[in-house]
């Protein structure tokens, strides 16, 4: 144990166990199952089990099946819902260096089912662009462009057809979703179907259908096959926004503004290039850190207990639907 035993961060800890408290009081966790999961430190477990125990009773943990602990612990166990505490303040060693390290971050990242949420309380210019706690940090502040990985369309231009679109129709408004400043994401796989276009934003994400007069509606069997699609989504948390191509070409204004309204309703924003980036403005985008198969044994190890000076909070959900909504993102396979 030594050092590593008595590492923890009270505020940290203290802010995840009023983070459960919110969640297991909203309705919209009532049938989700939690867990919470340390990335570093026994200290912080036994910290948590002590908290958590005290505030929250025996009949809701049992409920929500809440348990503690670490990467391991958790390993062929899943959540609902994971919260992850980093734990660091002060980060001299880089972490992932052991292949046991690096498989225990993959454990934990991808033990939830529907939403992950980030605890950390260290910046992450703080920390080294080779450190698996920044690659993680950096997926979680910015999902949609990690969401967009894989999807490189190339330029989309008015009236020039684009092999990643079903129809120009859907190429304008991609356009007009574009314009405005929204991250959208053309022909997204979802299951065995695709979705036309997908707007995602730091706290939600919509389905926009474009009824072409072409593709869609021309029998009623088409009719209803869309309907039974578009429900078959609904069940596992997709919601749908549909723009006709008549009414598009009528008033392309008017057909949208439903549209405009129904993101703001879901908390989806344009991207705000105002707001200074929490990276370099000039970094690459995100991709999975490229792992070595040893320590470096450059660092040295880690011995701060965290006072949680810079605590933070980052999210990351599927389709739970929560009062203040986190984060989005579909996959939580995190690292190569």
């Amino acid at each position: 144990m030594g050092r590593e035993g008595r590492i923890h961060n009270p505020k940290e800890a203290e802010a995840i166990v009023d983070t459960l408290e919110r969640l297991t009081a909203d309705p919209a966790y009532q049938d989700k199952t939690i867990g919470v999961i340390v990335l570093q430190g026994f200290g912080q477990t036994k910290l948590l089990q002590t908290l958590i125990e005290k505030r929250i009773s025996a009949t809701t943990r049992e409920h929500h099946r809440i348990r503690v602990g670490n990467a391991a612990s958790f390993q062929g166990d899943e959540r609902h819902v994971i919260l992850l505490s980093m734990v660091v303040t002060d980060p001299p060693r880089v972490a992932g260096g052991p292949r046991s390290e690096q498989q225990a971050y993959n454990v934990a990242a991808s033990r939830a089912q529907d939403q992950m949420w980030l605890f950390y309380s260290v910046p992450p210019d703080r920390l080294r662009s080779n450190d698996l706690r920044f690659n993680l940090l950096t997926y979680m502040d910015n999902p949609p462009a990690a969401l967009a990985a894989g999807h490189d369309i190339g330029p989309v231009r008015p009236g020039v057809r684009n092999a990643a679109f079903q129809s120009l129709f859907e190429q304008e408004v991609y356009l007009k979703l574009k314009e405005r400043g929204y991250h959208v994401l053309p022909q997204y796989p979802a299951g065995t179907k695709h979705i036309d276009l997908v707007v995602v934003g730091a706290r939600g994400r919509l389905a926009v259908e474009c009824d072409g007069d072409y593709f869609h509606h021309t029998t009623r069997e088409q009719i209803e096959r869309d309907h039974q699609r578009d429900r078959e989504l609904r069940r596992v948390g997709w919601r749908f926004w549909r723009v006709r191509e008549s009414e598009f070409r009528f008033d392309a204004d008017e057909a949208l503004s439903g549209l405009w309204d129904e993101l703001d309703r879901l908390d989806i924003r344009p991207a705000d290039y105002s707001r200074p980036a929490t990276t370099p403005t000039d970094a690459a985008p995100w991709t999975p850190l490229a792992l070595p198969d040893g320590p470096d044994d450059s660092d040295t190890d880690e011995t701060s207990d965290a006072d949680g000076q810079h605590l933070a909070a980052a999210e990351v959900e599927d389709d739970v639907e929560p009062d203040s909504a986190p984060r989005t993102n579909d996959d939580m396979e995190l690292f190569a």
